[in-house]
């Protein structure tokens, strides 16, 4: 399974509505908790190939924090530590 935040790509259609603040985008923090949450309900054996996207740099518009992959996978990391979970915790509708 691949996990993949939103980006506004320089040459993506969605770029001009970015531009005119009609793409509202999440902030490092908000994508962490999605991710935790989601990884948390997932079975347990199911292979995770990527929990981020990214632009090239040359092309990157927004979110400014998406450029920052390693950021954002620790973000990832330290919530599933805060709340003790690993992938599969809360699959089958646990806590």
């Amino acid at each position: 399974m691949k996990i993949h935040n939103l980006y506004i790509d320089a040459g993506a259609p969605m770029a001009n509505l970015w531009r005119r603040g009609q793409v509202p985008l999440p902030s490092r923090e908000e994508y962490a908790d999605w991710v935790c949450e989601a990884l948390a309900r997932l079975r347990p054996e199911v292979l995770i190939h990527r929990l981020t996207g990214e632009a090239p740099r040359s092309r990157h518009l927004a979110p400014d924090w998406a450029a920052d992959k390693n950021a954002t996978l620790e973000a990832i990391r330290a919530g599933m530590i805060r709340r003790g979970w690993t992938q599969g915790a809360l699959f089958g509708g646990g806590a």
